[in-house]
């Protein structure tokens, strides 16, 4: 990465951390302000599971969605071996005409299934050779799913932050109230 890049990664994560920072201060208070609004003989426990079960919930769906679509972008760019299918059946053919070369009745057919079967043979050394390869994937659409990834990670961060604060708040609400 150039500098430029560490620059524009550093001014990125300084707001996420803001925008976080921001939703736990809202949860804090929320949670805060609910804990001091609660009846005097209310069920801490039952109140606490009632107000952030939901919400934990959002937050653990938006984090399954943002790791779907990191899965999604990490197997595109994964590399996919090829088939083994087309070199083994070329060697299957090279020694086949290397058994019909020897059996031939007449030298011309020798000769022929001689030269077919060493054909058939760099086939299969040239097929065996082949690296794996990645999928055709255009930058746009790889671009796209890491938006999306990118997004999909900032609303679960964001949901666990005021969730978290929440329940800070709860509790300091509880300790101002007793």
């Amino acid at each position: 990465m150039g500098k430029q890049a560490w620059a524009r990664y550093g001014m990125n994560k300084a707001r996420g951390m803001a925008q976080k920072q921001a939703r736990f201060d809202e949860g804090e208070a929320d949670g805060r302000a609910a804990a001091l609004a609660a009846e005097a003989g209310a069920d801490r426990d039952a109140l606490q599971r009632a107000a952030t079960g939901a919400a934990w919930r959002e937050a653990e769906a938006a984090t399954d969605a943002a790791r779907g679509e990191a899965e999604r972008l990490a197997a595109l760019v994964t590399p996919q071996p090829r088939s083994r299918t087309l070199p083994w059946l070329a060697l299957a053919c090279a020694l086949l005409l290397a058994l019909a070369a020897w059996l031939a009745a007449s030298a011309m057919v020798a000769v022929l299934a001689a030269l077919g079967g060493v054909g058939a043979l760099l086939v299969a050394i040239h097929g065996l050779r082949q690296p794996t390869r990645l999928p055709q994937v255009s930058r746009e659409q790889r671009d796209k799913i890491l938006q999306q990834a990118q997004a999909a990670a900032r609303e679960a961060g964001m949901k666990a932050a005021w969730v978290a604060g929440w329940e800070q708040g709860w509790a300091a609400g509880w300790k101002e109230r007793d």
